[in-house]
């Protein structure tokens, strides 16, 4: 029986690399035939040292996480037909302090046409938003609606719908003095969800055409009717 024995010499370098390597001593035992006498013999074998394999360290870069923009604040003033000789005029007196100024208001009849309560053409409307173009502040004017029956009829029908948005595309959109248009849509019921969001989208494809720009104001409620659930007596 032969047994084979070896011994390694493992060691590292100054820069952290591992070497394997050395002589190994290997015995073996031949029995003699015609003897009782064990004849060992010592043979050197020499392996030869592996090369060594330096790896160079990956430098890991963090990159700076960008902190968030904050959008500009902006102010704007909302100057209601029944003051609008007022309110002009202190408007005209603040316009520095100013981001947008949006004229209040269209209304909108049952069939969902525009009512023209501003009298856009009749001073100081014109005078306003000439002054406003030269200081670049916005002029998004405003349709209000409050008829809670009517905007269910117009806006939960695909055809009424769209004579609705091209009723404000031709007052509203095609006026060169206007920057886009204010939906104040208010005391909707939760029946007119589908079609107010599909009115809405509908009408960005028309003001995004039009480089100009669609601001939706949002009443905090529903009337009390439309409730899922009414916690506390009205």
């Amino acid at each position: 029986m032969n047994k084979h024995l070896r011994n390694f010499t493992i060691g590292f370098t100054a820069a952290g690399v591992l070497l394997i390597g050395g002589t190994a001593l290997i015995t073996e035992y031949a029995e003699a035939a015609t003897t009782t006498k064990k004849a060992v013999v010592t043979k050197k074998v020499v392996t030869p040292v592996k090369k060594a394999v330096v790896k160079t360290p990956v430098k890991v870069v963090a990159k700076p996480v960008a902190k968030p923009v904050a959008a500009p604040f902006l102010t704007a003033g909302w100057i209601p037909y029944w003051t609008k000789t007022a309110g002009g005029t202190e408007t005209t007196d603040n316009l520095s302090k100013l981001d947008i100024i949006s004229p209040f208001s269209y209304e909108v009849d049952e069939d969902g046409f525009l009512i023209d309560k501003l009298k856009v053409n009749a001073e100081p409307w014109p005078t306003l938003f000439a002054q406003a173009r030269e200081k670049k502040i916005k002029v998004y004017p405003t349709i209000a609606w409050f008829d809670r029956a009517a905007m269910e009829y117009v806006l939960n029908d695909s055809q009424l719908r769209a004579r609705h948005i091209e009723s404000i595309e031709t007052t509203i959109l095609n006026n060169p003095a206007f920057d886009g248009v204010d939906i104040d849509y208010e005391n909707k019921s939760a029946e007119t969800k589908v079609g107010f969001s599909a009115f809405l989208k509908e009408l960005s494809v028309k003001t995004k055409a039009k480089n100009k720009k669609l601001i939706c104001t949002i009443e905090p409620r529903t009337p009390i009717e439309s409730r899922v659930r009414v916690l506390t007596p009205e």
